[in-house]
């Protein structure tokens, strides 16, 4: 969607660029527009930029795999912690048979406690969850090359075959570009713009 409003800066040029892909992505996942890449009929002719686009999913996984081992590691921490408490008051622990001899006092003391790191750990979850994730989308922005990343994009729509990408953003960029006032486009900042002379291709 196009708006009057005048950018300020070359990073609102941007970002409403990234704005119209991101809601662009979403539409067409919801739609499975994306199923071409796999559909029988269809994957041959995006077969060209399905390959250029695999190249890049390294980073991805990589950053998939340290937020799931950093969050499994959050929770396992938790859980040891958890089982120590038991063991403190040698109640709960299944093979510890005659510590169960000890006496109310200490079940109550081991109950008390033992609520209390699961509350703990329940209340951690949301915080384990975002710091793990924050580790992954780092680690997959550390090993992404942007450079090519954005080269790639850019020649999409000139590969052999269909391109959806072309065929789902370049109508919105061309409008978006359309739209950038040229005494924006004139600045040295915009002429010196990797990100921006990509679009532009």
């Amino acid at each position: 969607k196009i708006t009057n409003m005048q950018p300020q800066s070359l990073a609102q040029i941007i970002q409403r660029f990234i704005d119209v892909t991101q809601n662009k992505l979403i539409e067409v996942t919801n739609e499975k527009r994306h199923k071409v890449y796999s559909d029988r009929e269809t994957i041959e002719d995006y077969k060209d930029e399905l390959n250029i686009l695999k190249s890049h999913t390294k980073p991805i996984m990589w950053g998939l795999g340290t937020a799931i081992t950093l969050f499994a590691s959050f929770r396992l921490s938790k859980f040891t912690g958890a089982l120590r408490v038991k063991r403190r008051y040698g109640y709960g622990v299944g093979y510890e048979f005659e510590n169960l001899k000890k006496g109310s006092e200490n079940a109550r003391k081991s109950s008390n406690d033992t609520t209390k790191q699961q509350m703990s750990n329940l209340a951690s979850i949301p915080a384990d969850l975002f710091l793990s994730t924050v580790v992954g989308l780092s680690a997959t922005m550390f090993l992404t090359e942007v450079d090519k990343l954005q080269r790639d994009l850019a020649s999409l729509p000139l590969v052999k075959g269909r391109s959806l990408i072309a065929e789902e953003l370049c109508e919105d960029f061309i409008k978006e570009y359309k739209a950038i006032p040229d005494e924006v486009l004139n600045t040295d900042e915009a002429r010196r713009s990797d990100s921006l002379r990509n679009i532009k291709t």
